[in-house]
């Protein structure tokens, strides 16, 4: 159970959180392949510039990088996420990135194994220097759990017995091993952060009560203020019911950002359109709700991604200015 008096143990979940405003995450890939999409075939994103939007976005401030565990592409439903394996992509971005946080948003554990998973976020908590925080999630893809050959219905159940055993693999405690069988044994390398941070995209069909209590924050998605106002008081409600306070709510947003500074905001499904200014007055909004970190997904942007990257980090109060 994860106790929110030791934030100093995982410096990866620290940087999200900012006084007075919300942190701004990148969700990959980092591309605008759905505006770019013309309905007569797949999205696919053109990977030749995510790397260098994650460096950028890393330069000027953005405090995470989020990437999405999609193993197969589903033709029909046209979104391949990241098309990079995750773990692959992450261990790269480790060795070019300095100071983002590195995240998954999710990474589906009931195609996994408990082993792998844990060592697999250790390594990458090691190569990017404390850096990683492990989202997790059960997947919403039928499809995946087919070909897989894993049982869809049960998956809430082999979550939950995930989520709790790795912290004790990442500690190397003895009691978390039992499962496993008799002989000791431990992860190695060992995680940078003293506690590596995991926190719950989604509900992966468990109460909240249950994510308070065993998770270190909640990754959610886009809503009105009001539904957002709501949820986070539900957020809080549920960390006093566990004794376990102060851990983040994020969230996912996309976004088109005009090239007019004073276009007004409109609502899309799980996004918004504006321009900077109205974007600026929305984030603080979001604050207010009490969301703590806003990855944006700006794969529906019309502008090339690099410009929209730097007209936000331009404007004074959105990244570290």
């Amino acid at each position: 159970m994860s106790n929110a008096s030791h934030r100093s143990d995982q410096p990866a979940l620290d940087a999200l959180r900012l006084p007075g405003r919300a942190s701004l995450g990148l969700l990959l890939p980092a591309d605008n392949d759905w505006a770019r999409w013309s309905g007569r075939g797949v999205s696919m994103p053109n990977l030749a510039q995510t790397t260098h939007h994650v460096r950028l976005a890393d330069e000027i401030g953005f405090r995470g990088a989020w990437l999405r565990d999609v193993p197969t592409f589903d033709p029909t439903d046209g979104d391949p996420g990241q098309v990079f394996d995750p773990w692959t992509y992450l261990g790269y971005l480790a060795a070019v990135t300095r100071r983002i946080t590195l995240g998954t948003a999710a990474v589906v554990t009931p195609l996994d194994h408990d082993l792998h998973l844990a060592k697999r976020a250790a390594s990458v908590d090691v190569l990017s220097n404390g850096r990683f925080v492990l989202g997790v999630a059960t997947g919403d893809r039928p499809l995946e759990y087919g070909v897989f050959g894993a049982e869809y219905a049960s998956r809430g159940e082999r979550f939950r017995t995930t989520v709790e055993r790795l912290p004790g693999l990442w500690s190397g405690e003895a009691a978390a091993h039992r499962s496993f069988g008799a002989t000791p044994f431990e992860i190695a390398p060992p995680p940078a952060q003293r506690r590596l941070p995991q926190v719950v995209v989604g509900r992966a069909q468990q109460s909240l009560e249950w994510i308070a209590a065993h998770a270190d924050g909640w990754f959610s998605y886009a809503g009105s203020i009001d539904q957002l106002t709501a949820l986070s008081r539900d957020w809080e409600a549920a960390q006093q019911a566990c004794g376990c306070a102060g851990k983040p709510l994020m969230m996912a947003l996309r976004v088109v950002l005009e090239a007019d500074r004073n276009a007004p905001l409109s609502y899309f499904p799980m996004g918004i359109r504006a321009g900077i200014g109205e974007l600026k007055r929305y984030l603080e909004q979001l604050y207010g709700a009490g969301i703590a970190h806003v990855a944006l997904n700006l794969r529906m942007s019309v502008r090339p991604v690099a410009q929209v990257l730097e007209e936000i980090g331009r404007e004074p109060g959105l990244l570290n200015n």
